[in-house]
């Protein structure tokens, strides 16, 4: 997710804001000023309410930030580069370039957020508790207050032991410990993600029935799932690419890679015969590549194209002779040597 709004950087790490960050400002100011601190201190004017919920909005925004830093500075001095940390609706992310290298540096990693926004929690409610003694306003000790226990409720949340939640996190490197597959307990993780996610949406739907503010609760627990699901695929297609290594790249045919795979050299392509209703007749050019679907490795693929482009069909800079650009017919060779379609014109200067 890319900032709208460039903050600075801060311990060597760039913070942004997203435009969607506004959203839970306004949510933020309208629930602390309207029902939260006038609960808890009442007898204050409504300008009082206002501006003492703005500053305790942003104090929270303020240790959003903080908890992401405490993952990105741990993750710097486990040598992984963090690209920056963006604050959006649903809180806060911090985009790392890489992937731990042990359980051990994916747990301290993930356990360094929650471990600031305890810190920040139990923080304010000392403060809070000074300030009540020294006799200042109500409103500052309910402001305190408020924001000590949304942050032990942070870290609470963020603990649960389900992907993307950094308890997951935690929960991969356990698992990752003792299996010894960082994919496998990813995608375990993962699992465990989206069921955690579908009972907050269901926890919220229960709210919502019965008056409150469920909406906001489905909102996050369909994020949960989501985000999930994207992680437990990715985790599945990298392990898939790492049980089926490609020993070369594809190339052309005669090129390094044509003989280099695991499946052998490609096929000898059937000859051209002609280009349809007569025309010049000429080579053709293939290229070959692994076939991804399903999250599984299905085999090399051929790509052929014949007749050549003629020199007016060609586009400056198109490649040689050969190139993809032109008339002619587009195939597509399983390794058997067999079309898997049969060829369908192209339009000349076509390029699919």
């Amino acid at each position: 997710m890319r900032p709208t709004v460039r903050l600075g950087q801060y311990f060597g790490v760039d913070v942004g804001l997203h435009w969607t960050i506004a959203l839970i400002g306004v949510l933020l100011t309208v629930t602390l000023s309207g029902s939260v601190l006038p609960e808890f201190a009442p007898g204050h004017s409504t300008a009082a309410y206002v501006a003492a919920a703005l500053v305790t909005a942003a104090l929270f925004m303020i240790s959003i930030v903080a908890h992401e830093l405490g993952h990105s500075i741990v993750a710097i001095r486990d040598g992984i580069k963090v690209r920056g940390i963006t604050l959006f609706a649903l809180g806060g992310v911090a985009s790392l370039e890489g992937e731990p290298t042990t359980p051990g540096s994916a747990a301290r990693v993930a356990l360094a957020g929650p471990a600031v926004s305890i810190g920040v929690g139990a923080a304010s409610v000392g403060v809070a508790i000074g300030a009540s003694a020294l006799g200042l306003p109500g409103l500052v000790v309910a402001a305190l207050v408020w924001l000590g226990v949304i942050n032990l409720s942070l870290a609470v949340f963020n603990l649960l032991p389900a992907l993307p939640l950094d308890g997951g996190r935690v929960l991969q490197a356990y698992l990752w410990r003792r299996r010894g597959d960082r994919h496998e307990a990813t995608i375990s993780a993962a699992k465990v993600g989206r069921w955690l996610g579908w009972a907050i949406v269901a926890f919220g739907f229960w709210e919502l029935t019965q008056g409150g503010t469920g909406l906001w609760t489905m909102l996050i627990g369909w994020f949960v799932v989501m985000t999930a699901k994207a992680e437990g695929l990715r985790a599945r297609e990298e392990r898939d690419r790492e049980r089926n290594p490609v020993a070369a790249p594809f190339g052309p045919f005669g090129g390094p890679g044509a003989a280099g795979g695991p499946w052998g050299p490609p096929p000898t392509p059937p000859p051209y015969t002609g280009a349809p209703g007569g025309g010049a007749t000429g080579g053709s050019t293939w290229s070959t590549g692994p076939v991804w679907g399903a999250g599984r490795l299905n085999g090399p693929f051929i790509i052929t194209s014949w007749p050549p482009p003629r020199a007016q069909d060609r586009r400056p800079g198109a490649g040689p002779a050969g190139s993809r650009v032109g008339g002619g017919y587009d195939d597509v060779i399983d390794v058997t040597g067999e079309p898997v379609e049969p060829p369908e014109p192209v339009t000349p200067g076509h390029r699919r």
